[in-house]
């Protein structure tokens, strides 16, 4: 789900511009009408605060996807790798990821630099928090404009327009589509579906459910749901990961994650498993 700052606020009673983006004039009964729906609605959205913020913070603790994909804030992330191999062979990648606003753009347009977009990455890979760049055969860069369009309700869209940064240059362009659902107030419910074309490689298309549990103590699980069909491989790859957040200390933070994965190439078939786990500080 999204975090405080991609999300609705009320103050005072009154409803703040983002839940309605379109601009123009609301005659005084329509007004009345929001304001009403607006200050019944202000308890259950103080009662989801408390595991948005629990989300939000392990989400940029492990800095992984749902940080990057979600986040309004700007950013540059830099990961180095590397892994020493027998007989001295040394194998490593650098990955490099920005989000940065526009200037004057009301934090809405995002310029986008990558040099692993997501949907380029195996289905385990996506499925893991902060994946190691060791294996990633992509050397390219990525450059994009995001702009994000709140519609009310949960509902929020993230068209995309970029550029594969090499000769000859190959524009890609995507569209998520996201809603958020509380469910209560340990409760969230997120449905992504990320639309997407690279000209090197046609169409694509990733749908992915999480649910999100506050455990109470500062811990969280999450249960991901995922479905990938692309134009390149067209058949299904399936995955299921549960992730348990622990917080030992606010420094010092551990998660735990077990997934399944499986495919409908030939027939559905389980092709592999994953345990992690991570401790970072």
């Amino acid at each position: 789900m999204l975090s405080l700052a991609d999300k609705p606020q009320y103050e005072g009673g009154e409803l703040c511009s983002d839940v309605f983006p379109e601009e123009g004039i609301y005659d005084e009964d329509e007004t009345k009408k929001k304001a009403i729906y607006t200050y019944l609605d202000a308890p259950h959205d103080y009662l989801s605060a408390g595991i948005e913020n629990i989300i939000a913070s392990f989400d940029r603790f492990f800095a992984n996807e749902q940080f990057y994909r979600y986040t309004t804030r700007s950013f540059v992330q830099l990961s180095l790798d590397g892994l020493f191999e027998e007989g001295g062979k040394i194998a490593g990648a650098v990955r490099l990821r920005a989000k940065v606003d526009l200037p004057g753009a009301t934090r809405r347009f995002k310029l986008l630099f990558d040099t692993d977009p997501i949907e380029k990455q195996s289905t385990v890979k996506r499925s893991v928090d902060d994946p190691t760049t060791i294996g990633s055969t992509n050397k390219d860069y990525y450059a994009s404009l995001q702009r994000k369009r709140g519609l009310g309700a949960g509902w929020s869209v993230r068209p995309e327009l970029g550029l594969r940064l090499a000769l000859p240059l190959d524009p890609f362009a995507k569209l998520l589509i996201t809603k958020d659902l509380p469910l209560d107030e340990t409760w969230k419910m997120r449905v992504d579906e990320n639309i997407y074309w690279y000209k090197d490689s046609g169409y694509g298309s990733d749908t992915s459910m999480q649910f999100d549990h506050h455990l109470g103590n500062g811990n969280l699980f999450r249960s991901v749901t995922f479905a990938r069909y692309t134009e390149e491989n067209p058949y299904l790859s399936l995955s299921q990961v549960f992730t348990f957040y622990q917080t030992i200390t606010p420094r010092q933070k551990m998660s735990y994650q077990w997934g399944v994965f499986a495919d409908t190439e030939n027939r559905l078939q389980t092709s592999s498993y994953l345990y992690l786990l991570r401790y970072r500080l």
